[in-house]
């Protein structure tokens, strides 16, 4: 017999991603589109084709279930990969798929969405800027970082 899987809104994730669009330079034209997020909270246990945990998922929101919700994209964030993370570790997973997001302008206000792989250009972004091990679990437990000032630009993201 198959495992239920419980999927539910997840409010304070949302608002680490409102405030990553907000500030992330390399999300301005998400900004610019004024698109809506809703993040979900998902207790599936979920591995991609090589057995390694998926940590999250974007999705674009298909038309036909406009008439259910306002939100151009969903974020669904699989809670017991991500279980054992910091804060910082998982504003980086937020980030990831947000730059996912692929935005069109089409003139006169109006935008076309979609989803892009995750790409180069965009993991090189999160390599370059938090390092190979950003996912690995004793990252933050050690000062080397704190005294470096790892993560530093992230921290603040979870609080209001």
């Amino acid at each position: 017999m198959k495992n239920i899987v419980e999927i539910v809104e997840w409010p304070e994730y949302e608002a680490i991603a409102k405030r990553l669009i907000e500030r992330e330079e390399a999300l301005t034209y998400v900004r610019m589109s004024d698109c809506k997020i809703v993040c979900l909270r998902s207790d599936e246990v979920r591995l991609n084709k090589a057995k390694k945990r998926v940590y999250a998922e974007i999705e674009k929101v298909p038309s036909k279930y406009a008439w259910a919700t306002t939100a151009t994209y969903t974020i669904t964030v699989f809670y017991p990969n991500i279980a054992y993370f910091s804060e910082a570790q998982i504003n980086i997973v937020i980030l990831r798929e947000l730059l996912k997001i692929a935005v069109s302008d089409k003139g006169d206000g109006l935008f076309e969405f979609g989803l892009n792989e995750y790409d180069l250009q965009d993991f090189k972004l999160v390599i370059d800027r938090y390092g190979s091990d950003w996912d690995k679990d004793d990252l933050f437990s050690t000062s080397k970082h704190e005294e470096n000032g790892l993560f530093s630009d992230i921290e603040d993201f979870g609080s209001e």
